[in-house]
């Protein structure tokens, strides 16, 4: 059984680490050493429980800071975790789509006021219960409309005959560019430049904007 109030599904929750110790961050370690991923059973006995809540990354316990405590937008087009380093420098998309993960929770337009929905959400469609389940779950129950902020313009793109770069260094990728490649942030889409179309340096894609 895993520590902790950041968990669910025996798993701990995005936004258990998402914020930043506001102690210390060698004392907190030391303090409260983590290990095998888990936080130390340090971080939840009374005697510690001042220190532990300025250890809060360390001491896995982000969600429980009001500006954490939401989850991030399923239909996000990136990894809300692998892009936290921008989210200042694009606070509106990256408040729009990883409140949670950018601790923007309360500047979300759309978010759980709870942080159990995930729990309910066999409720989202049930006629007696979608009222409340929109006011309290709109986020976990799809309430929210999916259009978000516009991020900067795409420097234009070079034309294929014009760019001795635009190639794919792969013959695979065409199939690939079908099935999801150029858009998955866990994939290096500089390997198929024309058939993801982002010949020239440029590319359509919010991992563009979010470098």
């Amino acid at each position: 059984i895993l520590p902790g109030p950041c968990q669910m599904d025996g798993a701990y929750m995005v936004n258990a680490r998402s914020c930043e110790d506001l102690a210390d961050i060698a004392t907190c370690h030391s303090t409260f050493p983590i290990t095998d991923n888990r936080p130390s059973e340090r971080c939840f006995q009374t005697a510690y429980a001042d220190f532990a809540g300025l250890c809060r990354k360390t001491c896995f316990l982000c969600c429980q800071d009001p500006q954490y405590n939401c989850p991030d937008r399923s239909d996000a087009p990136f990894s809300c975790p692998d892009m936290h380093r921008s989210c200042n420098a694009w606070k509106d998309v990256m408040t729009f789509f990883c409140p949670g993960t950018c601790g923007h929770c309360q500047h979300a337009t759309c978010k759980d006021n709870r942080i159990d929905c995930a729990n309910f959400k066999g409720l989202c469609a049930d006629p007696e219960f979608a009222p409340l389940m929109r006011s309290d779950c709109a986020l976990s129950c799809g309430f929210c409309t999916s259009a978000g902020p516009s991020g900067p313009p795409a420097p234009e793109k070079k034309k294929p005959e014009n760019d001795i770069n635009c190639f794919d260094s792969s013959s695979k990728c065409a199939s690939w560019a079908k099935n999801g490649y150029c858009t998955n942030p866990k994939y290096d889409q500089s390997k198929c430049r024309r058939s993801c179309g982002i010949c020239g340096g440029s590319s359509s894609s919010w991992m563009y904007f979010l470098e």
